[in-house]
């Protein structure tokens, strides 16, 4: 890593969740989950699909602009 003040690895899921909650990244949820809200942008590109093409997927898969090939 570069340009980094601070890193962090190999954290307990519980201290990620504190420093989250800490930070005002996320929140905990009635069932005790952390709950993040991740704004406007929340999923991947539909042009962001990539599927191993094999032996299985070779003739199952409908391969285009959205199924591409990667191997």
């Amino acid at each position: 890593l570069s340009n980094v003040e601070t890193a962090y690895w190999n954290l307990e899921p519980s201290q990620l969740i504190e420093d989250n909650i800490l930070r005002g990244e996320g929140v905990l949820s009635s069932t005790g989950a952390l709950a993040i809200d991740t704004g406007e942008f929340t999923g991947r590109s539909p042009q962001d699909r990539f599927i191993v093409e094999d032996d299985i997927t070779r003739d199952a898969v409908w391969w285009g602009s959205v199924n591409k090939k990667f191997d």
